[in-house]
């Protein structure tokens, strides 16, 4: 049992050194379609922030 702390240490070092970047991974392909959503919905709201006072004002000009 005594002498095999180098080599615990080892694999110990290796399998996070596999583990760690699957799991970034996994992390940010779950994250990326809820950024895509999130920046969709703020491209929407300036669309519609720059649209609807120029229908306002295209409505006003026809009365």
């Amino acid at each position: 049992m005594s002498g095999q702390l180098d080599k615990t240490l080892q694999k110990v070092s290796d399998f996070y050194d596999r583990e760690i970047p699957q799991t970034v991974k996994k992390v940010f392909a779950a994250f990326e379609p809820v950024m895509i959503v999130i920046l969709a919905g703020i491209i929407l709201l300036v669309a519609v922030s720059m649209y609807l006072p120029l229908y306002s004002s295209l409505g006003q000009l026809g009365k």
